[in-house]
């Protein structure tokens, strides 16, 4: 039961950073004249992908695939880590409606691009949710939605 919360709050988590992540992208996206080469030059030019998050995850996952043999740690503590990670990382992640000088403005375009993009990553996210317990409990396929 604490581990289908704990994934349940992790989702939670995560599909909330992914949300406001793509808020970011379609507010350059909307700076950049809703030209979508413009939006990839500016990705790889700026290295657009998250540090932290990733590397936290990435230390997770080492200790959760070597702590059975070394430590004993149970899963569930695993999960509770990488929640308090995205937790951390929803609250640091800048709101574009708010925290520039140009704010995102939603015009039905934006809106017309930003519903279905959270759709498909909901669809993509819940995959995690769904497969298994000890997948979704790892916190290495969560690394692959925060990117």
């Amino acid at each position: 039961m604490v581990e289908v919360a704990l994934i349940t709050l992790l989702f939670i988590a995560f599909f909330t950073l992914v949300a406001k992540r793509t808020m970011t992208y379609l507010h350059v996206l909307q700076q950049e004249d809703y030209s979508n080469p413009r939006l990839r030059k500016w990705m790889f030019t700026n290295k657009v992908y998250d540090r932290r998050l990733t590397l936290l995850l990435i230390i997770f996952t080492v200790i959760w695939i070597y702590s059975p043999a070394v430590v004993g740690i149970p899963h569930f503590i695993y999960a509770a880590l990488s929640f308090v990670a995205a937790a951390l990382s929803v609250y640091l992640e800048k709101d574009p409606r708010k925290s520039v000088k140009k704010k995102l403005v939603a015009t039905d375009r934006a809106k017309r691009l930003f519903f279905p993009a959270v759709i498909v990553m909901l669809i993509f996210s819940s995959w995690v949710w769904g497969v298994s317990r000890d997948a979704a409990m790892s916190p290495w396929p969560w690394i692959l939605l925060c990117r």
